[in-house]
C-alpha cells in the first residue's frame, strides 16, 4: 500500500489548541479541549496520510470503496517558539509514522532537545494522536482527547537531580487504542543555571539513545557514564516499560553521587530480574592510577565473567551486568600516571591496585530459565576492595583488601529417571560457595618501605544432593580451605635491598600482580 504524507497548516481543529504566550515560568494551557483558536505560527496542526482505496475481500468490483486516511492531531499547539513548534511537529510525525507502521516508538529526537527546551521554559506538555478515518471525514474531524488513550505500550521516565536540589522530570509514552498516541512532558522544579542546562543537554541526549535501544530490542546498556557532569548533577533515575506478549518487561537504572561521602552508586535491574548494586569511591589512593588500574580491573572482570559462565544466564543479562560493572569501575586514566614526587609516593604507587575502593553485589532472580520454572536457579556475587590508612608515629600503614564471594543454588532433573524435576521430587540439588580474599599490608616511612605482608584466604564448599520422591538419597561434598600469611620482604637478609631501590619497588609491585589465584 502506497502512503502519501500530506502536511498542511490549518486552523486548529477541535482538540488542537494553539497556545497563549507562555510566561517566563513556562505556564501551560489548561488541559481543556472544548475551545479552539487559530494557530500562532504556520506549523502543521494536523497530518493526513492518504492510504488509498481499499477493497474488502470478496467485495464486488463495481462497488466503490471509500479511501481511508490517517488523521493525526495534537492536543494543543504551544507554538510560541520555534523549538516548541519543532517538538509539536515531532510528536505529530511520530504518532503518524507509528500508525502507518513506518517506524517504532523513539524518544532520542525529543531528548536531544531538552537542553534547549530548558533554556526557553520550565514546563511543556503535549500529546499527538492518530486515527484512521474515511477520507471524506478527515477535513472536519476533531480528535476527542478526553477519551482514554488505550493500552500503554512503551514508556520512559527520566528524573534528573542537580547538586543545587533542582529536579527535571521527563516522561514519554506510546499508547494504542482506536489509534496511536504519543505523549511527552517536561517539568523543571527549580531554576537551572546555564551550566546545569548544558549538563542536562549532554546527559539527556545519551539516555535518549539508551531508551531507543530498549524499545527496539527489549534491553539496553549504559555504555559508561562519561556524559554525567558530577560538577552540576547529583543523579538520575531512568525507568522503561515495553510490552512482551500480553505482559510487560521493565528495566531501570538509578545513579547518584554523594558529595559528602565522596562516593557514587548505581543500582539497576534488567528485563530478566537480574540486579546490580555498585558503590565506588570517587577517588582512589592516587590521583593518576596508571596501567595498574587496568590490570586490577581485568582481574575482577575475569572473576565476574567466570561466575556468569557458571550461572548460564542469557546473553542480554550478561551484557547488562558487564556493562553496569564497566560503567562504574573501568579506569579512565590507565597509562597516564605521573612520575612519583617522593620515595613514599613511589612505594604507594607500586603497592596500590590503582582502583578506587568499591563494593559490588550482583544477584539473579529465583528462576533463571523462564522456559521451565521447575528448575529454580539463583546466584549472588559480591566483589569488593577496601583500603585503610593508619599513621603510627613516623610510620604509615596501608592495608588493601581485595575479595570476592560467589554463592549459587541449582536444581536439575535426574537423567534417566521418569519425571525428573522439582515437581515430581526427583532432582539433584547443588549449592556452591566460593570465597577468596587477598589482604596486603605496606609498612613505610617518608624515607621508604620498612616491610610488606600478605594474607591469602580461600574457601570452596560445593555440595550435591540427590532426592528421589523428595527424600534425600545421597550427598557428595567438595570442601577446600586455604590460609597463608607471608612476609614479602626479607628484612633479615645479609644485604637487604635499599629502602628506595628499584628492586624493592619491584617486589612491592609484584604483590598486586595476582589478586586472585583460584579459578572456577
Amino acid at each position: 500500500m502506497n502512503i502519501i504524507s500530506l502536511e498542511s497548516s490549518i486552523p486548529a481543529l477541535p482538540g488542537n489548541r494553539s497556545a497563549q504566550p507562555a510566561s517566563a515560568a513556562g505556564a501551560l494551557l489548561p488541559d481543556d479541549t472544548s475551545t479552539t483558536t487559530p494557530q500562532a505560527q504556520s506549523l502543521p496542526a494536523t497530518i493526513v496520510n492518504l492510504s488509498g482505496a481499499s477493497s474488502a475481500a470478496g467485495a464486488k468490483k463495481d462497488i466503490y470503496q471509500q479511501p481511508t486516511v490517517y488523521v493525526t492531531q495534537t492536543r494543543y499547539q504551544l507554538a510560541t517558539t520555534p523549538l516548541t513548534s519543532s517538538i509539536n511537529s515531532q510528536l505529530l510525525s511520530g504518532a503518524n509514522s507509528i500508525s502507518a507502521k513506518n517506524t517504532s516508538f523513539s524518544v532520542s529526537g525529543l531528548f536531544g532537545q531538552l537542553g534547549n527546551l530548558s533554556r526557553e521554559t520550565t514546563e511543556y506538555r503535549n500529546e499527538a494522536r492518530s486515527v484512521l478515518v474515511a477520507s471524506d471525514k478527515a477535513e472536519k474531524l476533531g480528535i476527542d482527547f478526553s477519551t482514554a488513550k488505550g493500552r500503554l505500550l512503551n514508556s520512559v521516565n527520566l528524573t534528573i537531580r542537580t547538586k543545587d536540589g533542582d529536579t527535571i522530570d521527563i516522561r514519554a509514552e506510546h499508547a494504542h487504542g482506536k489509534g496511536d498516541s504519543i505523549a511527552f512532558s517536561f517539568v523543571v522544579t527549580g531554576e537551572l543555571s546555564p551550566e546545569e542546562q548544558d549538563a542536562l543537554e549532554k546527559l539527556a541526549a545519551t539516555l535518549g539513545e539508551v531508551a531507543d535501544d530498549f524499545f527496539r530490542t527489549g534491553t539496553t546498556q549504559l555504555r559508561g557514564l562519561k556524559e554525567f557532569d558530577k560538577e552540576q548533577l547529583q543523579g538520575f533515575r531512568l525507568d522503561f516499560i515495553r510490552p512482551e506478549g500480553d505482559d510487560y518487561v521493565t528495566m531501570n537504572f538509578d545513579y547518584s553521587v554523594d558529595e559528602a561521602a565522596q562516593t557514587q552508586q548505581l543500582t539497576a535491574k534488567d528485563v530478566d530480574g537480574y540486579k546490580v548494586d555498585i558503590k565506588t569511591d570517587l577517588n582512589g589512593l592516587l590521583e593518576n592510577a596508571g596501567a595498574a588500574a587496568n590490570n586490577s580491573f581485568q582481574e575482577y572482570l575475569s572473576v565476574l565473567s567466570e561466575s556468569l559462565n557458571k550461572h548460564e544466564l542469557s546473553t542480554v543479562s550478561r551484557l547488562f551486568i558487564l556493562d553496569s560493572f564497566s560503567s562504574m569501575l573501568m579506569p579512565s586514566g590507565a597509562g597516564q600516571a605521573q612520575p612519583p614526587s617522593s620515595t613514599a609516593e613511589a612505594a604507594l604507587s607500586a603497592f596500590d591496585s590503582g582502583l578506587a575502593d568499591f563494593s559490588v553485589t550482583i544477584s539473579s532472580p529465583l528462576h533463571q530459565d523462564h522456559t521451565n520454572y521447575l528448575y529454580p536457579d539463583s546466584m549472588t556475587l559480591k566483589l569488593e576492595q577496601k583500603t585503610e590508612v593508619e599513621q603510627v608515629e613516623q610510620r604509615t600503614l596501608v592495608k588493601q583488601v581485595n575479595s570476592y564471594e560467589f554463592t549459587s543454588s541449582r536444581i536439575d532433573g535426574i537423567v534417566g529417571v521418569d519425571d525428573g524435576d522439582l515437581e515430581s521430587g526427583n532432582f539433584n540439588y547443588k549449592t556452591t560457595h566460593i570465597k577468596e580474599q587477598l589482604s596486603r599490608l605496606l609498612d613505610m616511612t617518608a624515607e621508604g618501605v620498612n616491610n610488606l605482608y600478605s594474607e591469602y584466604e580461600q574457601s570452596v564448599d560445593i555440595k550435591e544432593q540427590v532426592y528421589i520422591a523428595f527424600k534425600l538419597q545421597d550427598t557428595q561434598r567438595q570442601d577446600k580451605q586455604e590460609h597463608m600469611v607471608k612476609q614479602l620482604l626479607d628484612t633479615d637478609a645479609a644485604t637487604p635491598p635499599e629502602k628506595d631501590s628499584d628492586e624493592l619497588l619491584d617486589k612491592v609491585a609484584d604483590s598486586r600482580q595476582s589478586l586472585f589465584g583460584f579459578h572456577f
